[in-house]
C-alpha cells in the first residue's frame, strides 16, 4: 500500500498525508484553467452581446462545477 502511495511504510504507519504528485497538481490545474476560462468566455461574448442566458448559465455552470472538483481534491 505504501509503495502504491508513494510513501515510505512508516509515514503510512504514523497517517500522514501523502506528497502532492505530478497528476494532482496538473488535475488542479485543470479544474482552475477551466473555471477560469468559462467565466472569462462567459464575460467577452456577453459584451460582445453573443451569448444567451441559457448559454451563460451553462457555460458559468461548468466554472462553478470545476472550482467545486477543485475545492473537494485540495481538501484530501
Amino acid at each position: 500500500m505504501a509503495e502504491l502511495l508513494g510513501v515510505s511504510t512508516d509515514e503510512l504507519m504514523r497517517g500522514a498525508a501523502p506528497k502532492e504528485t505530478a497528476r494532482s497538481g496538473m488535475l488542479s490545474l485543470a479544474f482552475k484553467a477551466v473555471a477560469a476560462a468559462m467565466g472569462i468566455a462567459a464575460a467577452v461574448l456577453s459584451v460582445l452581446d453573443a451569448l444567451d442566458i441559457r448559454s451563460g448559465t451553462a457555460m458559468l455552470g461548468i466554472g462553478l462545477a470545476a472550482l467545486a472538483l477543485w475545492a473537494l481534491q485540495e481538501k484530501k
